[in-house]
């Protein structure tokens, strides 16, 4: 009897144990690109603007989601859900991005610019979306190319 509750105590711990390293893999997997870094995000924001002007212009205040979607159609609505502006963020119901103010901050005509910590959560959002990782320059490049392509 002891022989098979040791038995019963070493396969369960097994199946616990696989399944923790299992769920932390998912995890690690899902979080990569949550981790971008402060660099690969400033590269990021450089490219989407670089391009982004080039494809349309030169915007007064920066870019809005509006902007960066028009700009870009590989971006999706639900790239935006978080995003940080210079003002508040962006939420995502659907198919429409809504600008919720932060109201402890003065209104500005810039208060929908996304800002560098924007760019960092919209490069972390578009690199799960993608599969792709956005660790160096050119996998930052390939993001980028990708989301300048039509549909």
């Amino acid at each position: 009897m002891k022989k098979i509750f040791i038995w019963v105590i070493i396969i369960v711990a097994v199946l616990l144990i696989g399944g923790f390293k299992m769920f932390d893999k998912t995890a690690v997997n899902n979080s990569t690109a949550a981790n971008v870094n402060e660099e690969m995000a400033g590269y990021f924001q450089e490219r989407m603007f670089t391009v982004g002007v080039a494809d349309i212009g030169m915007p007064i205040e920066g870019f809005d989601a509006g902007l960066l979607i028009m700009a870009y159609p590989g971006l999706v609505p639900a790239d935006f859900q978080g995003v940080e502006t210079v003002e508040g963020k962006y939420e995502v119901t659907g198919d429409e991005i809504v600008f919720l103010r932060d109201a402890s901050k003065p209104i500005t005509s810039a208060e929908e610019m996304v800002s560098a910590e924007g760019y960092r959560t919209l490069l972390a959002k578009v690199s799960t979306r993608l599969k792709l990782p956005a660790t160096t320059e050119a996998e930052v490049d390939l993001i980028v190319e990708t989301l300048d392509k039509e549909n």
